[in-house]
């Protein structure tokens, strides 16, 4: 797994209150060949999927390929997309699955380092003394001090 393309709290849109994460980013994290087949998957299952709240979609606009088309895109809650990563058999399904949990767990608890936080502190521990986070995204690094005289 690639720590930098994991999935983050940048990844969730607030739709009426709740978190949500967009179809073709969920498609992009199981390494689907083509992200957007993720939306034949969602509209397969549809009926369970609406067992977890109302799917979100709306018309937009692609611009793949010559002119533009019409296509439906989906911003899934929580439970929405884990089932997806269920149903989807991808390789990388168990990974994303813990991605999701953890992103919409820091997310209701108002805090919250990328999924990927575990891996890059260690790396930031290395070079720098003292890692101190000032709000749920942004993490500061503090060089260690020289020593003069040694």
């Amino acid at each position: 797994m690639n720590a930098l393309d994991a999935i983050s709290q940048h990844d969730l849109q607030v739709i009426e209150s709740e978190p949500r994460i967009h179809d073709l980013r969920l498609g992009e994290r199981l390494e689907f060949e083509r992200p957007r087949d993720i939306r034949k998957l969602i509209e397969r299952n549809i009926e369970e999927l609406e067992r977890y709240g109302r799917l979100r979609h709306h018309g937009a606009t692609s611009h793949n390929g010559p002119g533009a088309r019409s296509v439906e895109e989906y911003w899934l809650n929580e439970a929405q997309a884990l089932i997806i990563c269920m149903k989807s058999d991808a390789p990388r399904a168990a990974d994303v699955r813990e991605e999701i949990i953890y992103v919409f767990k820091m997310w209701r608890h108002g805090t919250g380092v990328a999924p990927v936080a575990a891996e890059i502190l260690d790396i930031c521990k290395k070079t720098h003394e003292v890692v101190t986070r000032t709000d749920g995204n942004v993490i500061h690094l503090v060089q260690p001090r020289r020593r003069r005289g040694w």
